[in-house]
């Protein structure tokens, strides 16, 4: 599993570079934490996340993610997501690993209320959905950021809820909601060059057969922006530095690797 996840991790990250030398690409630094500026009415923009995560016990995830955005006016901005994500367990009990794979399909839009620059806080609101054949979820945010030259500062306030359905007539539902605070800033050394940091305190309640656990999480790491042209790659990690967990709480985010990559069309 591990070599698959890393060949087909190389292949996509080539397909991606390849992609990304010309086109056109919307302002972004960051890869995990959300801004409030949306694209123009009728522009088009692609964006290729490819996410590898480990929790160190077995626990592996490569997750990769297509993404279009559109414009739809002055304030607004859509998107249509095709997601996959490929899973491997190994079980304590029998060292045997197990491999899952899952498709599905999100949607977004986002609304931009205060736009930076005209005002000295930029103010935006996100709404997520997201269907697949193993159930289905949402998830809003609160996003605000402030930028001089140099210092670009983003935080998100986000809900995230996901309800899985029984596998088996016999299974029950399971539920997981989510309370994410999210901060990032980035020092922009020029336009198309930045590092920076990105920060994410959880907290999660999960739910099977009306029987909770709840488990919280701090992670942080270094962020770096590139843009060639008007093309951007992000590349973001972390390693989990503070958790607290119930019996049976499973989270793949103890070490985390993000590259995303955006193209306007």
């Amino acid at each position: 599993m591990k070599s698959i996840c890393y060949r087909n991790t190389f292949l996509f990250v080539f397909v991606l570079l390849f992609s990304a030398l010309d086109g056109k690409a919307q302002d972004r630094q960051f890869a995990t934490t959300y801004q409030s500026n949306v694209l123009g009415k009728g522009q088009r923009d692609l964006e290729i996340w490819t996410t590898y995560k480990n929790s160190g016990d077995g626990k592996l995830a490569l997750l990769n993610r297509l993404e279009f955005e559109f414009g739809l006016g002055k304030r607004l901005q859509a998107s249509l997501y095709l997601n996959q994500s490929a899973m491997r367990i190994v079980e304590h009990s029998t060292q045997v690993p197990n491999l899952t794979n899952s498709f599905s399909v999100s949607t977004e839009l986002k609304y931009n209320v205060l736009t930076l620059g005209s005002s000295p806080v930029g103010i935006a609101l996100y709404a997520e959905g997201n269907v697949s054949v193993e159930g289905y979820g949402w998830e809003s945010k609160l996003i605000m950021d402030w930028r001089s030259r140099h210092h670009l500062v983003a935080t998100n306030l986000v809900v995230e809820r996901e309800l899985k359905l029984p596998i088996s007539p016999n299974a029950g539902n399971s539920s997981e909601t989510k309370l994410e605070g999210v901060v990032g800033y980035m020092y922009l050394f020029s336009p198309s060059f930045g590092i920076g940091l990105e920060g994410t305190t959880e907290r999660e309640l999960s739910l099977h057969d009306s029987k909770g656990e709840s488990a919280s999480e701090f992670v942080v790491g270094p962020s770096l922006y590139l843009a060639r042209g008007t093309s951007f790659v992000i590349f973001h990690t972390y390693k989990s530095i503070g958790r607290r967990e119930g019996v049976g709480v499973f989270s793949s985010r103890d070490i985390f690797v993000r590259l995303l990559i955006g193209v306007r069309l």
